[in-house]
């Protein structure tokens, strides 16, 4: 196989930096190494499940329940990545995994809501929550790595 071809599935399937590569799961294919990001391994084939699942027994909640559903369901991950990015925690691959595996479930009714309803104001709503609090947890990354190399 095509080493750069595996490199590119490595930038694609793991985006973590080489330093980060304990971020990320490693499988042996054709004898090279891919390595698959562990939170996006829990995250995107379940959430396609889920979805199918969803879209083939037409599975519908009330709508005020669903955004709460997306949001709290998200929030272990978005919880991991951002304590992990404080170093308050030591996260792990199976807490990765985990809390993608969880928050496969509001991306999949985050999906379903917009195949079968294009209920754009979900999108922005959740969209909003998770932007502020990433530029929020970003800006304290960066006070924290600046403070560090002083």
């Amino acid at each position: 196989m095509n080493s750069r071809l595996v490199k590119s599935f490595n930038k694609i399937l793991c985006h973590h930096p080489a330093e980060k590569l304990d971020h990320c799961i490693r499988f042996i294919f054709f004898k090279k190494e891919i390595y698959l990001c562990a939170r996006c391994l829990g995250l995107y084939p379940f959430a396609i499940i889920w979805l199918f699942i969803s879209l083939k027994f037409k599975i519908k909640f009330n709508y005020d329940f669903e955004k709460r559903f997306i949001l709290y369901l998200l929030f272990p991950a978005f919880l991991d990545w951002a304590l992990s990015g404080l170093n308050v925690i030591k996260s792990n691959n199976k807490l990765r995994f985990l809390s993608g595996f969880i928050a496969s479930f509001a991306l999949s009714r985050w999906w379903f809501l917009w195949i079968e309803h294009y209920f754009i104001d979900i999108v922005i709503y959740i969209a909003k929550v998770y932007i502020i609090g990433i530029i929020v947890i970003w800006f304290l990354i960066y006070r924290i790595n600046s403070k560090a190399f002083r």
